[in-house]
């Protein structure tokens, strides 16, 4: 799915280097890799997520392809140069620094590059996406909403800079996600 989504934007061909930010096992970025061999991806995670993340490069075989970061992104540098930046169900941790995040996302793409942000997309009325309600329910009950409401990252991108940002569902199989594209003039 993320393949699909990602190799329609028109300026994948084109791509040279991408960020799976918040990587968790790798396999976005090893994905695209595999699917576009003149790509160099990275992968970026917390310490014990990128021991798995640069385990599963090696496993699928594209470790020269691959360079795998460890750390936090919301306080330690994500790199730079990047034609695409991929954020998949990871930015609900950077509710609280939205902004820096997306700044920091912004600095460190290339001029044309592409953020590419899947999320719940909550609607504002808090009923869908029908699959993400129950498992928010008991962080939101503990006083910890990590709910993001649709097209709050598409106003946060617009916030940060990136032009012709657009909202759409996506079916995956958890449930229907939103993806928000931005592009960096």
């Amino acid at each position: 799915i993320i393949v699909d989504l990602v190799s329609s934007i028109p300026e994948y061909e084109n791509f040279t280097k991408i960020l799976d930010l918040g990587c968790g096992p790798g396999l976005y970025g090893i994905a695209l890799v595999l699917d576009h061999p003149s790509l160099q991806g990275v992968l970026f995670d917390q310490p014990p997520v990128a021991t798995v993340a640069r385990r599963n490069a090696e496993e699928y075989g594209v470790e020269d392809q691959i360079t795998v970061i460890s750390g936090d992104y919301l306080n330690d540098p994500i790199g730079e140069g990047y034609d695409l930046i991929l954020a998949s169900m990871t930015l609900n941790f950077a509710l609280g620094s939205f902004e820096t995040l997306m700044n920091k996302v912004f600095d460190a793409l290339n001029p044309g590059g592409v953020f590419v942000a899947i999320s719940d997309g909550r609607t504002h009325d808090g009923t869908k996406p029908a699959d993400m309600i129950i498992p928010m329910l008991l962080p939101a009950l503990m006083g910890q909403n990590m709910a993001i409401n649709e097209d709050f990252i598409a106003n946060a991108m617009l916030d940060a800079g990136f032009y012709k940002v657009r909202s759409k569902p996506v079916q995956t199989p958890v449930g229907e996600v939103e993806c928000t594209i931005g592009k960096k003039k």
